[in-house]
């Protein structure tokens, strides 16, 4: 879990899973699901999942 203070805001992200996921029949850098929930100031948790390409360049957030 990470929490990071931005101005006196809170954001909390918990990690549910994190996996990697097979190649892409396209030849693409393999990548990762990583999904879990986020709790901003205290309003309650929300769920979020996203998929991190892996590349020699830096690494981006593709959802």
């Amino acid at each position: 879990q990470i929490w990071h203070d931005i101005e006196d805001m809170k954001l909390a992200l918990t990690i549910i899973q994190a996996s990697n996921l097979p190649l892409r029949s396209n030849g693409d850098q393999p990548y990762a699901f990583i999904n879990g929930k986020m709790l901003f100031e205290d309003c309650g948790f929300d769920m979020f999942e996203t998929k991190i390409i892996h590349s020699a360049n830096p690494v981006y957030n593709e959802t």
